[in-house]
C-alpha cells in the first residue's frame, strides 16, 4: 500500500514538472535583420534597404537611374525595439517559409523582403509589398515600424 502511494505521488509530481512550455522565449542568437522594398516601374528612390542590428538601424535609398544620388540615414536603435523583434521572431517558423510568397512586384505592385541572420543561419523571404504573412504578422509589424521611423530623415 505504501509503495502505491509513493508511486502516485511520484506520478503526480512528474506530470506537473514535465509540462512543455508553450510560451515563446526569444533567443540571443538573433544577429541581424535586413528588410527592404522595391518598385520596378518607378522614378526616384525606388529601392529601400534597411539593416537593423542591436545598436543601430540604417536605411539606404537607391534609384534605378545613376543620375539620382543615393541616400543613407541612420539612428540608434532603442534596446526595447531590438527586444521586441526578438520576442516576435520564431526562427523555426520563419525558416520554413518559402523564399517567395505571392507575386512580388507583379503589375508594379512592389515587393518587400525580410532577411534574418540567426546564429549561423540566414533566411530571406520576399513577398508582395504591404501584404501580410499570417505566420509572421508580429515580426512584419515590428520591422515596418522601425523602417517607417526613418522615412522622414534627411541626409
Amino acid at each position: 500500500m505504501k509503495k502505491s502511494i509513493w508511486y502516485c505521488i511520484i506520478l503526480l509530481f512528474s506530470a506537473f514538472t514535465c509540462r512543455e512550455s508553450t510560451e515563446f522565449v526569444p533567443s540571443d542568437r538573433l544577429m541581424l535583420v535586413k528588410t527592404g522594398t522595391s518598385f520596378g516601374m518607378c522614378v526616384g528612390h525606388c529601392i529601400t534597404e534597411v539593416e537593423i542590428n542591436p545598436q543601430k538601424v540604417t536605411m539606404y535609398r537607391k534609384a534605378w537611374r545613376s543620375n539620382i544620388r543615393d541616400k543613407t540615414c541612420e539612428r540608434a536603435l532603442v534596446r526595447q525595439e531590438w527586444e521586441n523583434l526578438g520576442k516576435t521572431l520564431d526562427f523555426a517558423i520563419f525558416s520554413q517559409l518559402p523564399e517567395t510568397i505571392g507575386c512580388p512586384d507583379c503589375a508594379d505592385g512592389g515587393k518587400e523582403w525580410i532577411e534574418i541572420t540567426y546564429g549561423e543561419q540566414m533566411k530571406r523571404v520576399t513577398f508582395e509589398f504591404g501584404k501580410d504573412i499570417p505566420q509572421i504578422t508580429g515580426l512584419i509589424s515590428q520591422i515596418r515600424k522601425i523602417r517607417e521611423s526613418l522615412n522622414n530623415c534627411e541626409e
